[in-house]
């Protein structure tokens, strides 16, 4: 696999919850885990939409795994 793409969609109980586990994954935009992979992140009331692109299968792997960790690790902490 040379490269890979994905389009996730998180839906949470409520707005308030996603809007705080949003605001908990913010600040990894900016470190991102590695310069070989692109996100994006959105919000969309009950939704986190968060937009993937690695140049390669094993850097995409880690990205994925690592945003949805975070988003685990921030819910758990809320609830």
């Amino acid at each position: 696999m040379e490269g890979a793409k994905a389009e996730l969609e998180l839906e949470f109980d409520s707005e308030e919850e996603a809007r705080a586990i949003f605001g908990a994954l913010e600040p990894e935009m900016a470190s991102a885990p590695s310069d070989r992979t692109r996100a994006r992140l959105g919000l969309e009331g009950r939704k986190i939409l968060i937009s993937l692109e690695g140049a390669s299968g094993p850097s995409f792997r880690a990205a994925l795994g690592a945003y949805l960790r975070w988003a685990k690790v921030a819910k758990t902490v809320l609830s």
